[in-house]
């Protein structure tokens, strides 16, 4: 089990908390066992890391930088449906 969580480790264009307020349940759904982490997730993050590259400019300050819209809506569809969270 993976014990170490970053929050908020995003720079969106837009606002941070309902990006940090999804990550958190995500994170509060996994510690108590009603999510799962995905069984590829070294491609997952490969094809994340090569889409920053191709989307932002090459520096320090653009490895974390997301699309506010889409990653959010990629944390809401990784939430359980049922979750009380």
């Amino acid at each position: 089990m993976h014990h170490l969580f970053f929050i908020g480790l995003v720079q969106p264009m837009g606002c941070i908390w309902p990006l940090s307020d999804a990550q958190s349940k995500l994170v509060a759904n996994y510690i108590i066992g009603n999510y799962k982490l995905p069984t590829d997730m070294s491609k997952l993050i490969k094809e994340d890391v090569d889409s920053i590259k191709r989307q932002y400019i090459k520096s320090s300050r653009h490895t974390i930088e997301v699309d506010y819209h889409k990653h959010l809506k990629e944390l809401q569809n990784e939430l359980p449906k049922a979750s009380a969270l």
